[in-house]
């Protein structure tokens, strides 16, 4: 008999791929006034938009990830990003994030090691900074960030060990840059050390997708049929019609406009839902068709994918570990077989190294897994199987 996610065709409620985020407007309508209406979830930590556009966040602060302008003390409950106001996207990184504010400014705060902040230095900030990106979607990686700009241009800064910024092997960039020779860009991804874009465009008549990716390779997440790193664009081989897409640790997801997903990269734990295979395929660097049918939003962590349901529940392939897939009904330790994460009224979701948090009807927020930091939101610091509500 088959698994009732194939069976069940899926609607397309968000995207937070791992984080991609869309001015002016920000995740889907919420029914009814809530505590948040988007969530994002970094390395250990998690950061909300509320319904009056200011931000809140909780978890680690080793390195003023949570914006509050200080202490460096790990928040088990949400504390507001002082002077931050009028947010319409928000991306959390390993231990930094972004901000678009309604001006079309871009406010980052956080790590800086790497210059991921953008403001030309490396210096660590515990309070947003503006920065000239010309950016209006932003996408957090874990050192590094990338945005959609004018004319569908994409513009990356922060780590550059591996050529994630787009223009060339050299030094982490603490400015944002133009990636090389790309334009007509409509979401960009970024993930662990990889970045991907999507470029739609019109042949014969019929519209089409390109899928560019760049960066690390050293598993095939760019999908390019070798594990060369690549320091520019490259595109992605044997899928097309793309809808979107997210690049996760070592793995990259996509969902096509017939609804079907396909993943490519690092599988050793299930991540890519091959459920056509067993063992789980342990890398691959060419598209594996996923589960599911009628899917269109997809978000990846570092080891684990989630994905929506039309009945507004989550579906979860990969690592167990801390509780990542929200599910206390684990056979094993991992999984390339979904299950189903104990939740309903789904609006939203948010996937990161080792927890995941989402947004339900009336803005409602829930997350589970990894809690030694707190960036469960629940007060307490014991990792978390199942959803639990987030104590605003």
């Amino acid at each position: 008999m088959a698994h009732p996610l194939i069976r069940r065709s899926l609607l397309f409620v968000c995207i937070l791929s791992s984080h991609f985020y869309t001015f002016p407007t920000q995740g889907s309508p919420i029914i009814g006034p809530g505590p948040a209406s988007h969530v994002t979830c970094g390395g250990s930590h998690s950061c909300v938009i509320k319904p009056d556009k200011t931000v809140q966040c909780w978890g680690n602060d080793s390195q003023g990830q949570l914006g509050n302008g200080g202490s460096n003390t790990t928040q088990t409950h949400p504390t507001y990003v002082p002077g931050l106001t009028n947010v319409v996207a928000l991306s959390a990184g390993g231990s930094h994030t972004c901000a678009i504010t309604e001006d079309h400014k871009v406010w980052c705060w956080g790590d800086n090691a790497q210059g991921q902040l953008g403001d030309a230095t490396f210096v660590d900030k515990t309070s947003p900074v503006w920065i000239f990106a010309p950016v209006s979607q932003i996408s957090a990686g874990r050192y590094h960030n990338c945005g959609v700009g004018p004319g569908g241009t994409v513009w990356c800064w922060g780590d550059n060990a591996y050529g994630q910024l787009g223009h060339g092997v050299g030094p982490d960039d603490s400015v944002p840059s133009q990636v090389w020779d790309l334009a007509g860009v409509t979401q960009v991804s970024s993930g662990g050390n990889h970045t991907c874009a999507l470029q739609p465009y019109m042949e014969g008549g019929s519209p089409h997708t390109s899928v560019w990716c760049w960066g690390r390779n050293d598993y095939g997440q760019l999908g390019d049929g070798t594990t060369i790193d690549r320091p520019f664009p490259y595109s992605t081989v044997g899928i097309d019609n793309v809808v979107s897409i997210s690049a996760g640790g070592s793995h990259t997801c996509a969902v096509k406009n017939d609804g079907k997903m396909w993943c490519w990269g690092k599988g050793d734990l299930g991540q890519l839902g091959d459920i056509d295979y067993s063992p789980p395929t342990a890398w691959t660097s060419t598209p594996l068709p996923s589960f599911g049918n009628g899917i269109t939003a997809v978000a990846t962590g570092d080891s684990h994918t989630c994905v929506l349901d039309s009945d507004h529940t989550v579906w979860c392939a990969g690592s167990y570990a801390d509780g990542r897939r929200g599910t206390v009904d684990h056979p094993s330790y991992y999984d390339n077989y979904p299950f189903p994460v104990d939740l309903a009224g789904v609006l939203e979701i948010s996937t990161t190294r080792k927890h995941d948090c989402v947004v339900r009807y009336f803005g409602q927020v829930d997350c589970w897994g990894d809690n030694a930091y707190g960036q469960i939101g629940d007060g307490s610091f014991l990792d978390q199987w199942g959803p639990v509500l987030v104590d605003f």
